[in-house]
């Protein structure tokens, strides 16, 4: 019953993906790439960058003067590939960089496990050397972080210093502390997906690249990260 002339998907939803299959319409696809959208498609797709997404927040926390590094991702579904991409390169930059970094993804993925999330978190971030400079995969996993921080005792960001991905402003600045985030460029991937269905719809199809990748904007810094690691108090200062 709907008479659109063309449509942006989200192909990390199996739903979305099962309701537009077969449509005659132009489809463009936006996310980290994964889920049900098929590779060897002809449907344009845009892409977040993230491996420097990875590099970015482990620069920022890196200029931290931060020794311990560690990385939060989650449980390996159809559609968290872009999670461990973000997790190897984070890791890749903190030993190029000569540091060692941990990296946990837990058993429970959606906040329907709370409980059990929040519990198996905050026993891995008691285990962690101290003080340590973590990246979440987005901003939902670093909330949970914060969260069990505050659990058990532990202080943002003098002890944990934590930053995110998305800059999402509704989390990132409810959070306390107020979270840093990496900037995915979301906007930028939004633009890119309209104006690649616009040249659907006005036929200029061969001229259009099939896959876009959007390249991160940079890091927002805000007080989960405002801290320098050294044993000059002065200098901390």
């Amino acid at each position: 019953s709907w008479h659109g002339d063309g449509i942006i998907a989200n192909f990390d939803d199996r739903r979305v993906a099962a309701a537009i299959r077969g449509l005659d319409l132009p489809i463009v696809g936006v996310g980290g790439g994964y889920g049900w959208y098929d590779q060897a498609s002809e449907i344009p797709y845009v892409y977040t960058d993230n491996v420097p997404i990875a590099r970015q927040a482990a620069g920022h926390l890196l200029a931290r003067g931060l020794r311990q590094f560690a990385y939060y991702g989650c449980p390996r579904t159809r559609t968290t590939g872009w999670a461990e991409e973000r997790g190897e390169a984070f890791v890749a930059a903190c030993q190029q960089a000569g540091k060692p970094c941990e990296v946990f993804v837990g058993r429970h993925q959606t906040p329907r496990r709370r409980e059990a999330l929040q519990q198996e978190l905050a026993a891995w971030l008691v285990g962690l050397p101290k003080p340590v400079g973590l990246m979440a995969c987005n901003d939902a996993r670093a909330r949970y972080v914060l969260e069990a921080c505050r659990l058990v005792g532990l202080k943002v960001p003098d002890d944990v210093a934590m930053i995110g991905v998305d800059n999402d402003e509704m989390i990132c600045e409810l959070t306390d502390p107020p979270l840093s985030s990496v900037d995915q460029a979301a906007r930028r991937v939004g633009y890119e997906a309209a104006r690649l269905l616009q040249g659907r719809l006005v036929g200029r199809d061969r001229r259009l690249p099939v896959k876009i990748v959007v390249p991160p904007v940079g890091v927002a810094t805000r007080a989960s990260t405002d801290t320098m690691a050294t044993s000059d108090e002065a200098v901390v200062a």
